[in-house]
């Protein structure tokens, strides 16, 4: 059988909210955010069948995870419903992966609504997906393995690094389903919850946090776009300081005092600007704006090595950076021995 969707990699990076965590749950606020090196791929190719042969599924493999396969399987939904996709059971055990499937049911009710219309049967071929992470999004003790690390665990038992691994799965999976079906067009929640209910109760006070907080975090966005890297430090602190208080009220801990120790003395540190706890805040991982030199690097590292001694933690710099570019396409000999 020919081929009609081509096989396409596409890729899509990881984020860090700099400033801007909580006050982006109302519209009328702004974050920064940064884009990373760090990225999920996903790789989208056709699944052949056999003449006479007719099969309406998606499997999503993520290969880096034991027993991590998904199968969906999906149809036309009446009275304009869009493409209906239903999990099928693999083994014995059904294992949900909501980001995945809410995203195929949005993804082919578009790809169907350009290819066959909203009403009419689905012209969508059977497809499969494979997913890889970079090594930076999951904690790994083991020595380095490449880009794509293999993990002795099932997902849900992975260690996150807090790079924002869901936002760039869904990016990349709606991408790279595009790209292939349309060739031619190419634990937070419960933080968030009770940062809500606070400035529901003190509607005055938390709206006068907020205003002061999206003021600071413009000027450190203004900052960095004009370059005046001067300012850094003191941007950097005066959001840090309205954040801390929003936990304080709030009894959330989006900026714990381990972190807030750890930022401190890493600010003091020869070419580090500063840094923030990203994002919802908590203890998962900090993003600090430093010199982009051997030399600065070195000593955050060096600096790590002898805060982790001392304070008996694990603490390290990872290899992902800043990064501009958005989602984009691949050449899949980057993914070969996955594929």
């Amino acid at each position: 059988m020919p081929t009609q969707n081509p096989t396409v990699a596409i890729s899509a990076p990881g984020k860090v909210l700099l400033a801007g965590g909580y006050l982006v749950l109302d519209r009328q606020y702004t974050g920064l955010v940064f884009g990373l090196s760090a990225r999920i791929n996903v790789i989208s190719g056709e699944i052949h069948t056999g003449p006479g042969v007719q099969l309406n599924e998606i499997v999503v493999d993520s290969p880096q995870f034991q027993n991590a396969q998904w199968r969906y399987g999906y149809h036309l939904a009446p009275e304009d419903g869009g493409i209906k996709v239903t999990q099928l059971q693999v083994g014995t055990k059904l294992n949900a992966n909501p980001f995945v499937e809410t995203t195929l049911s949005y993804a082919l009710t578009y790809i169907n609504s350009k290819t066959a219309g909203l009403n009419s049967p689905t012209t969508i071929r059977p497809a499969r997906l494979i997913i890889l992470a970079d090594d930076d999004y999951y904690s790994n003790q083991g020595e380095p393995q490449g880009r794509f690390a293999k993990f002795p665990v099932a997902l849900s038992e992975a260690h996150k690094t807090g790079l924002g691994s869901s936002a760039a799965l869904v990016t990349s999976l709606t991408a790279s389903l595009l790209a292939h079906y349309l060739p031619g067009e190419l634990q937070t929640v419960g933080m968030v919850k009770k940062v809500l209910s606070w400035r529901a109760s003190d509607e005055e006070r938390s709206k006068k946090l907020w205003d002061d907080l999206q003021s600071r975090n413009v000027g450190l966005g203004e900052a960095l776009k004009s370059g005046r890297t001067e300012e850094l430090p003191e941007r950097l602190r005066e959001v840090r300081e309205l954040v801390r208080e929003m936990g304080q009220l709030s009894d959330v801990p989006i900026e714990p005092q381990s972190q807030t120790e750890l930022l401190d003395a890493l600010s003091a540190v020869e070419g580090v600007y500063g840094g923030v706890v990203p994002g919802a805040g908590g203890f998962d991982a900090l993003a600090i704006l430093m010199k982009d030199d051997a030399e600065t690097k070195q000593q955050v590292e060096e600096f790590l090595v002898k805060w982790s001694q001392e304070k008996d933690a694990k603490v390290k710099l990872l290899k992902v950076k800043g990064e501009m570019d958005g989602a984009r396409r691949e050449s899949l000999e980057i993914y070969e021995g996955w594929i």
